[in-house]
């Protein structure tokens, strides 16, 4: 059987080495092994096939090593195509429903699953501005830690309003979800966004016959929270998404939907997000990312 393994922990020039090492005192040879550093903190992600006994066995052995945060490892239903690890995005059940929460070291956080956003909309690198997003759910909502490095913000010269939408709110520094059902073509999907002051968009988009998009107000009672470290140059956006604003009924583990993540910052400005489209836009839902519940 297939097992993806996701580990963060502090950062450390060895870890990596460490973390082969287990794996090769175990005689596994890892596929599709990721490894980058966002914001100080080190992830790792890789595949093996083992069996479920063997895959706790290396589970609780990384959990073992010193200044490891979290691992977890899930595995593929039998007869499926390993995932590849920059298309799926995991998000971690939680028991309970969730107060506005910006600490990336509560314990909400801390155990949440996170991706990456690290390219522009032609999948070219972008230097700096790192981005991290880590996501859980419950049956009724959807959650979103947004952590993002800036070199300077650039906000909205108005008062923010926290009561209301803010119109045009991508023209800022803004954080963004876009999340739809997994219909093929997605023609329709849930577009929410931040700003680093906790002002907030919710649109409704739907993709129309030339290639254009069109918005409409969506209304999804959405909750919102932000904070900013400037001493980190970093400043973090908590989003609860209500899934009723998405589709009818309730997540459920295992159930998967289409999703992509973006993010702007500064005044020229740099666009960074997830799953490139590679066109001037960033709405290209053909390739959007997926989303898969997991316990």
């Amino acid at each position: 059987m297939q097992w993806r393994y996701c580990l963060r922990a502090s950062a450390d020039e060895r870890m990596a080495s460490r973390v082969l090492q287990v794996l090769c005192i175990q005689q596994l040879q890892p596929s599709e092994f990721h490894l980058h550093v966002t914001a100080g903190t080190l992830h790792i992600e890789f595949f093996v096939s083992i069996d479920k006994d063997k895959a706790q066995r290396v589970g609780l052995l990384l959990r073992r090593l010193e200044r490891v945060n979290l691992v977890f490892w899930l595995p593929l239903a039998p007869g499926n195509q390993p995932l590849r690890i920059d298309q799926v995005a995991l998000s971690l059940r939680s028991q309970e429903e969730h107060a506005p929460d910006t600490d990336p070291d509560s314990d909400f956080w801390s155990s949440a699953p996170s991706i990456r956003l690290w390219m522009d909309s032609f999948g070219r690198t972008v230097c700096g501005n790192d981005t991290e997003v880590r996501l859980r759910w419950t049956p009724d909502n959807f959650y979103f830690l947004f952590l993002c490095n800036y070199e300077e913000l650039w906000v909205r010269p108005n008062e923010p309003v926290f009561d209301r939408p803010t119109a045009e709110l991508w023209k800022w520094d803004v954080a963004e979800v876009f999340i739809g059902t997994g219909r093929q073509p997605l023609t329709q999907y849930c577009e929410f966004e931040l700003s680093p002051r906790g002002e907030w968009l919710d649109l409704r988009i739907d993709c129309t016959s030339d290639g254009g998009i069109a918005a409409t107000p969506l209304d999804s009672k959405m909750v919102v929270a932000a904070s900013q470290n400037q001493q980190k140059n970093m400043w973090c956006g908590f989003l609860r998404v209500p899934c009723a604003a998405v589709f009818s009924g309730q997540a459920e583990a295992g159930q998967r939907l289409r999703i992509n993540f973006f993010r702007s910052q500064g005044t020229k400005p740099t666009e960074i997000t997830w799953r490139p489209g590679y066109s001037e836009s960033f709405h290209v839902p053909a390739a959007f990312g997926e989303l898969l519940l997991i316990e």
